[in-house]
C-alpha cells in the first residue's frame, strides 16, 4: 500500500516548517524499556542549514526525548530522534506491517510503502492513524513485488564483472571475456550488465 499520512503536527513537520531541509525518514522502531515511544532514523539534506541547530531545534520540541546525529557528510546527516509524541510513527510501529520507504512530501505529509500479507492490518494501521487525529489517504493497493533486487542472473554477472577486473580502470577484461567464462553471448553479458547497474543505481539514489 502506498499511504500519505498527514504528520504536520509532529516533529517532521515542524523541523520542515523552520528549515529549508529535505528529509527522508529511513526507519521507524519502538523505543525499548518499555516506554511510550519510538526512534526514528532520518536523512536530513542541510541545503545550507546547519545541523547543530537543526538538532537543538528538534531537541527543544515537546514530547522529544533524545536527539543525536550519527553520521554527517556535510550536505546530508542521519539524524536519530527518539519521541512520545509522534502519534503516527506510533501506530506504524505498533502495526503489523513493514515500512518499506517513507519520503516527506510538502507541508508535513509523508507518503509510506507499507506492506504486510493480511489487508486486515493495513486497515487497521489507517484506523490508527485515524483515531490519533492524523489524516490519511490511501494511493494505491497491490500485490507487493520487489523490484529493487537483483536478479539471480544479474547477481552472477555482476559478481564475476566484479570479481574479472570489469570495473577497474584499466579494464582487465572485457565483455567477450566474460561471455566466454559464463558460457553466454556478449549480448546477453552487455544487456545485464546495463540492467544490474541502472537497477542498483536506482536504489542508491532512491535511498
Amino acid at each position: 500500500m502506498i499511504l500519505h499520512v498527514d504528520l504536520s503536527r509532529c516533529w517532521i513537520g515542524k523541523l520542515k516548517d523552520r528549515f529549508p531541509v529535505g528529509v527522508t525518514l529511513l526507519d521507524t522502531i519502538p523505543i525499548e524499556n518499555g516506554k511510550n515511544g519510538v526512534q526514528d532514523l532520518v536523512d536530513i539534506d542541510l541545503n545550507g542549514s546547519d545541523p547543530s541547530e537543526i538538532e537543538e531545534m528538534v531537541r527543544s520540541l515537546k514530547g522529544i526525548d533524545f536527539t543525536s546525529i550519527s553520521m554527517n557528510e556535510g550536505t546530508k546527516v542521519k539524524l536519530i530522534v527518539g519521541t512520545s509524541s509522534c502519534m503516527g510513527c506510533r501506530a506504524l510501529a505498533d502495526a503489523e506491517a513493514f515500512l518499506l520507504s517513507a519520503k516527506v512530501l510538502d507541508e508535513g505529509w509523508v507518503e509510506w510503502r507499507v506492506v504486510h500479507n493480511t489487508m486486515e492490518a493495513l486497515d487497521h494501521l489507517r484506523t490508527s492513524l485515524e483515531g490519533a487525529g492524523m489524516k490519511n489517504k490511501v494511493i494505491s493497493v497491490s500485490d507487493y513485488k520487489d523490484r529493487t533486487s537483483l536478479t539471480k542472473d544479474q547477481k552472477r554477472v555482476l559478481g564475476t564483472a566484479l570479481e574479472m577486473g570489469y570495473f577497474n580502470f584499466p579494464k582487465s577484461v572485457g565483455v567477450r571475456e566474460l561471455a566466454r567464462k559464463l558460457n553466454v553471448s556478449t549480448a546477453y553479458i552487455s544487456y545485464t550488465l546495463r540492467s544490474a547497474q541502472k537497477k542498483t543505481i536506482e536504489l542508491y539514489f532512491r535511498r
